[in-house]
């Protein structure tokens, strides 16, 4: 199977962006599609961080 490099690499770099933000109390919201305008969304005490 042929590895798509790339994409592993920004899949870690979300990964390392998911762990430092719950480290802080930000609760990680996830989108359902690999085809979304987004990565992640973060929420904490009622302001929400979008992160492309």
């Amino acid at each position: 199977m042929r590895v798509h490099h790339t994409k592993n690499k920004g899949d870690l770099g979300v990964l390392h962006a998911q762990l430092d933000l719950a480290k802080r109390g930000w609760t990680i919201c996830l989108p359902q599609t690999e085809h979304a305008e987004l990565d992640l969304i973060a929420y904490q005490d009622g302001r929400f961080l979008r992160f492309r």
